[in-house]
Parts: structure tokens; sequence; C-alpha cells
């Protein structure tokens, strides 16, 4: 009986560790897998550290392009004043946007905001609603905070293409 690590791991991390950056037909086929991603699934996993100890939470999302360039994911979460402070005084979160089966998803780090702004934060709300309809009873039935999150490295990972792992940076 082989080892459960002998026929595919090794060539798997091989390919996920090597650096590449793609040309622009390969960037663009990631971003059509990114963006095909974000239309696939209604929720993200956020992560972040609230006074050395660390935190994740699944949320429904939104992605938002605010100018060319940029992207934010945009979503509500139910944190008192403790957190909303916290994440103020450490905003750098990271997440991951995915299905049950670990063959595609995207996941990045960025720089999370509290959104102020009351209109803001409402058309954020009304697109999550919009977006995935089974989030309406949770946005409605609890005091959340909308919250947007500045995309800063996103990294697109497809186990059926070449390659497998593409980075991307915003500025």
């Amino acid at each position: 009986m082989l080892p459960l690590h002998h026929a595919r791991a090794p060539t798997y991390r091989a390919a996920v560790m090597t650096e590449l950056t793609p040309d622009s037909a390969e960037a663009t086929e990631r971003i059509e897998t990114a963006t095909w991603l974000f239309d696939a699934h209604d929720t993200v996993a956020i992560a972040g550290c609230d006074g050395g100890e660390p935190w994740i939470v699944r949320a429904f999302f939104v992605e938002d392009e605010p100018r060319g360039g940029s992207l934010d994911i945009c979503v509500s979460l139910l944190i008192g004043a403790e957190r909303r402070a916290a994440l103020a005084s450490y905003p750098r979160v990271a997440f991951i946007v995915a299905g049950e089966v670990p063959d595609r998803w995207v996941n990045g780090i960025g720089t999370a905001e509290a959104v102020d702004d009351d209109a803001d934060a409402e058309a954020i709300l009304k697109r999550l609603a919009e977006k995935a309809p089974a989030s309406e009873p949770f946005l409605s039935g609890a005091d959340t905070t909308a919250i947007r999150v500045h995309v800063e490295r996103l990294k697109v990972t497809d186990l059926g293409a070449d390659p497998p792992v593409t980075e991307f940076t915003f500025a």
C-alpha cells in the first residue's frame, strides 16, 4: 500500500510554491475565475486578531469595485463596541471565498474598516440581501455593522489551471 502523500502531494506542493507571473491572458482567466467564485458563493470567511487573540467569522459578502484597479469586499458583521475598536486599531484581515471541495478558491489580505456613512451602509445591506436572499433574516433581525475590506493582495487558486496559483496586488 502506498503512503497517502506519495502520489500527488509533492507535485501539487511544487506547483503551488513556484513563483509565477501570469501573462495577460492568464491574468484575465484568473480574474474570471475569481469573479465566478464570488458570484457562486454568498459567504466569505474573514480572520483577524484582537489583542493577540485570533478570530474568524463567516459572513455574507458582496464584492465592490470602487475604482479601476481596486477591489473591496463588503460584509455585515455582528460586532460589539470592543471588537469594532479592536478592528479600528488593527484592521489587517485575511479572507477566503471557497466551496466545500478545495479545488478552487480565492483568498487574500486587506484592511477592514467599519462603514460609518449610513447611506453607504444601507446600500451594502441592500446589495447583500439582493445577492444572498438567505441573508435577509440575519440582516434585518440583528444589530450588524457594515464592514468594507480594501483588498491589497488576492490569490486565485484553481487546481485545474496552469499555473494553479495566481496572485494579484492592488494599489
